[in-house]
C-alpha cells in the first residue's frame, strides 16, 4: 500500500498535510449532527445575502480534511481558503452543485456544521431620509485653514476630542501605545498623515501581503485611530502614537464576507507585531445573524486577551433581527452627534437591552480618504456618517488607554472604558454609556461643561475660524469660568462647582457679546453639555438678528420600542410681517423685504444638520410690528417643547434688545411659540415679550 503526501499552501500561510492511502480516503468515527447554519435554512438570495457558489465547513477538533477535500473534487468544487484547525472555505461550478454538496457533507464525520458566506455589504454612507437635499460641498472641508491651538489645521472640526475628553489635560501618553488592527478595506499606506504609521499586514482579497485600500473606507478609520499629531497636517488619531495593521478583507465588488472576517481576525489574532496588535476594529457590523466560522473566531481573540471593536450598524432599530451575538464579547459600539444624543441612523439597545454596551460620536468626523475615495475627488480628508466612525473612535480610545495601564487584562480594559462612560439617554430607549476617555484614564468625578459655538448664518464655526471665540459661564457678573473656541468651535470649561441658573456669554470680534444660553444647570461630579448655541454676526445698528437653537435634530426617524422620547426636534423660525411669512431659507437684505432667513435646518445633509436657525430684519425693512415666532415641526419630530432645550436671542446690531427666552413649560405639544412682537422704527427697535405657546398661528 504505497503512502502519497499532499501539502497544499493556503492563504495564512501555513501547511495542510492530506494523507492519501492508495487512491482511498479513510474516515474514522461515528456520525454525529451536523449543524446547518445560515443560508441553508431558506429565506436567503445567493449573491445578495451569501456569495453564490460557495460553501463553509466547520470543522470538529483533529478532523481530517482529506475527505471533504475529496467531496468537493466530487462535485467539481475547491477548497479556496481555509483557517487551520477551523473552517474550510469550498468554491463550485455552480448554486446547484454547492446545494447538492451538502448532503455529501453531513454524512462526513468530521464536519462540525455548514453555512453560506454571508455578505456584509460595505456602506461608505449612511442613506438620506428622502426629501433632504445633496449637498455639494461639504462645510469643514471649505474651513481647513490653521487654528490657533494646534498645527493641525482639522483638529478643530474632529469635535470627538472635546467630547470624549481627549482635548483635556491627559498627562504624559505612551509612545509605544497597542497596534490597531482595522479589519476592512485595507489601508492607504501612503497618505501623509499615516506614513510610517502603518505595519504592512495582509491583503485576503487579492491574497498578497499589499494591503492597499482601492475604496477608502479602511483609511478613513486609520485616521480616526491613529493619525499623526502636531505633522502640520489635518487630522490627529484618538491615539495618535498608536500603530495600524491592515487586513483586506473586503472588496469592491463582493463587500465582506464572513468567512473573510474570520480570516482577519485569525490573522489579526496570531501575527507578531512590535507594539503588540491588541486592539481589533472590524469595519462591518456582525448583521442580522452571527456565522458560527465567526462566532468561533470571535471567542478565540477574546481567549487570547485582545479586544475587538465592532459597530453597532445603521439599522435605526433596536430590533434583534437586525443585529445578534453575545455583548460580552465585544466592544459593540452605537454612534452619538454632537450633543449626545443617538445619531438618526445608529441602531441601539431597546429598552433593558444589553446588546451594544458604549455609545461614541460618529457624525461628521473629517478622516483620511484616499484621493479619489467615495468618488469626492477635492480632498484627501472627508466624512462618514455610521456606527463605524463610532467604532473608530472607540477603538482608538481602547489603544490609548491601554497604553496607559499596559497590565491591564483585556476584562479589565473594557470595564474601565464602560464603567467610567458618561451616562446619556437622548434618543436611546434607555441609560447609554458613552466614551470619556479622560475619566476612565483617571477614575475620577470632575464637574465641566463642553459645547460649541457656531455662526447660524451658515452653520459653520465663526469665521474666520483661526480666530478663537470665547465662551464664558457667569452667574450675575461673576465670571466661573472661560475658554476659547477651537476651531470648531468647541469649548472646554472646568474647574466648575455645582450651581444652577447660570449663563453662558459668547463673544468674538466680529460676533456679538451677549447670552447665548441662560437657566443653565451645572451637575457636580459630571461634565455638563455639550451644547449647541448660536452666536451670529455683529451687524451695524438697525439690523436686527434673531437666532434660535436647541438641543438636536437627531434622531430623525421613529422605530419600534423608542418613539416619541427617542426623537430629536426640529423647528421653524418664522418672522411675521402681514401681508408677508417670512419663512427659513427665504427672502433677502438687498431686496424687499430686506428680512433674511437664511437656512432650513431640515433641508440639509444628516451629516450637516445643526440645531440652529436665524433670521436677519435689515436696515432697508420697512418701520412697523414683527412677530417672532417658532413652529414646532413633529413630523417624525418630539412632539413635546419640553426637553428640546430651545432658546431665542434678539440683537440690534451687536447689541442685546431682549433676553435669552425658552418655552414656557405650559407648551406642552402646541404648534407655535409666540416669543414676542419687534417694532421697527428706523435704526431703533422695541421687543415686547408673549412667549406663550398656542395652535393658532401669531
Amino acid at each position: 500500500m504505497s503512502v502519497n503526501l499532499s501539502i497544499r499552501s493556503m492563504i495564512l500561510g501555513t501547511t495542510i498535510a492530506v494523507l492519501y492511502l492508495g487512491n482511498s480516503i479513510i474516515t474514522v468515527g461515528a456520525t454525529r449532527p451536523v449543524k446547518l447554519g445560515f443560508g441553508l435554512k431558506g429565506g436567503k438570495i445567493a449573491g445578495k445575502d451569501f456569495v453564490a457558489k460557495q460553501l463553509i465547513v466547520g470543522l470538529r477538533p483533529n478532523a481530517a480534511t482529506a475527505s471533504i477535500r475529496a467531496l468537493a473534487i466530487k462535485g467539481k468544487g475547491k477548497v479556496v481558503s481555509e483557517i487551520e484547525g477551523s473552517a474550510l472555505l469550498l468554491e463550485f461550478p455552480s448554486e446547484a452543485s454547492a446545494t447538492a454538496a451538502v448532503n455529501s457533507l453531513r454524512q462526513n464525520p468530521n464536519v462540525k456544521f455548514l453555512e453560506r458566506n454571508g455578505i456584509h455589504p460595505i456602506k461608505p454612507q449612511v442613506s438620506i431620509p428622502r426629501g433632504f437635499r445633496t449637498a455639494t460641498q461639504r462645510p469643514a472641508l471649505r474651513q481647513a485653514t490653521p487654528r490657533l491651538v494646534s498645527r493641525d489645521s482639522g483638529v478643530g472640526l474632529q469635535w470627538h476630542h472635546t467630547v470624549i475628553r481627549k482635548t483635556a489635560d491627559l498627562g504624559g501618553l505612551s509612545t509605544t501605545p497597542p497596534t490597531v488592527a482595522i479589519l476592512s478595506t485595507g489601508v492607504d499606506y501612503n497618505h501623509p498623515d499615516l506614513v510610517g504609521k502603518v505595519l504592512k499586514g495582509i491583503d485576503f482579497v487579492d491574497e498578497d501581503n499589499e494591503p492597499l485600500d482601492d475604496i477608502g473606507a479602511g483609511t478613513f478609520f486609520a485616521g480616526i485611530v491613529a493619525a499623526r499629531s502636531r505633522n502640520n497636517l489635518y487630522a490627529e488619531g484618538v491615539s495618535h502614537n498608536s500603530k495600524i495593521l491592515p487586513v483586506r478583507i473586503c472588496s469592491r465588488y463582493v463587500g465582506c464576507t464572513d468567512f473573510g472576517l474570520a480570516l482577519g481576525l485569525a490573522y489579526a489574532r496570531t501575527t507578531v507585531t512590535n507594539p503588540p496588535t491588541k486592539v481589533v476594529l472590524s469595519g462591518v457590523s456582525f448583521g442580522s445573524y452571527l456565522s458560527s466560522t465567526l462566532e468561533a473566531e470571535i471567542i478565540a481573540l477574546r481567549t487570547a486577551g485582545k479586544v475587538l471593536v465592532v459597530p453597532a450598524g445603521d439599522n435605526n432599530s433596536s430590533d434583534s433581527r437586525y443585529e445578534s451575538g453575545n455583548p460580552n464579547i465585544a466592544l459593540r459600539v452605537m454612534a452619538t452627534e454632537h450633543n449626545d444624543c443617538r445619531a438618526t441612523y445608529s441602531s441601539f439597545n431597546s429598552i433593558g437591552g444589553t446588546r451594544y454596551n458604549i455609545a461614541a460620536p460618529g457624525l461628521r468626523i473629517p478622516s483620511t480618504l484616499l484621493n479619489d475615495g467615495f468618488g469626492y475627488q477635492f480632498s484627501i480628508y472627508d466624512e462618514i456618517p455610521s456606527s463605524n466612525t463610532a467604532a473608530a473612535v472607540t477603538a482608538g480610545a481602547a489603544a490609548l488607554i491601554w497604553g496607559q495601564f499596559p497590565t491591564l487584562t483585556r476584562d479589565q480594559l473594557v470595564a474601565r472604558i464602560v464603567n467610567n462612560g458618561k451616562t446619556i439617554n437622548c434618543g436611546f430607549a434607555g441609560s447609554t454609556k458613552r466614551l470619556d476617555v479622560r475619566k476612565a484614564i483617571f477614575q475620577t468625578s470632575e464637574t465641566a461643561l463642553i459645547g460649541r459655538l457656531i455662526d447660524p448664518f451658515n452653520a459653520l464655526p465663526p469665521s474666520i475660524n483661526n480666530t478663537p471665540a470665547q465662551a464664558k459661564l457667569v452667574t450675575g457678573t461673576t465670571q466661573l469660568g472661560l475658554d476659547s473656541t477651537d476651531r470648531g468651535g468647541s469649548y472646554e470649561i472646568t474647574g466648575l462647582t455645582a450651581g444652577t441658573g447660570r449663563s453662558l456669554i459668547g463673544s468674538r470680534t466680529g460676533y456679538i457679546t451677549g447670552t447665548v444660553r441662560a437657566g443653565i444647570p451645572i451637575t457636580a461630579g459630571v461634565v455638563n453639555g455639550p451644547y449647541t448655541d448660536a452666536i451670529p454676526q455683529s451687524r451695524p445698528v438697525g439690523n436686527a438678528t434673531i437666532t434660535l437653537d436647541w438641543k438636536s435634530l437627531h434622531p430623525f426617524s421613529p422605530t419600534t420600542g423608542c418613539v416619541d422620547t427617542c426623537l430629536g426636534s426640529e423647528f421653524d423660525l418664522l418672522i411675521g410681517f402681514p401681508p408677508y411669512i417670512i419663512t427659513p431659507g427665504a427672502g433677502s437684505l438687498t431686496a424687499p423685504p430686506f428680512v433674511r432667513n437664511p437656512r432650513d435646518s431640515q433641508y440639509e445633509l444628516p451629516s450637516t444638520w445643526e440645531p440652529t436657525e436665524t433670521a436677519v430684519i435689515g436696515v432697508g425693512a420697512v418701520n412697523g410690528t414683527y412677530k417672532i415666532y417658532v413652529l414646532k415641526k413633529d413630523y417624525y419630530r418630539n412632539p413635546f417643547w419640553t426637553g428640546s432645550q430651545a432658546s431665542v436671542q434678539i440683537y440690534n446690531g451687536a447689541a442685546a434688545i431682549s433676553p435669552s427666552y425658552s418655552p414656557p413649560t405650559s407648551c406642552g405639544n402646541f404648534y407655535y411659540w409666540h416669543i414676542g412682537n419687534l417694532v421697527k422704527n428706523n435704526n431703533a427697535y422695541t421687543f415686547t415679550p408673549v412667549n406663550l405657546c398656542s395652535n393658532s398661528q401669531p
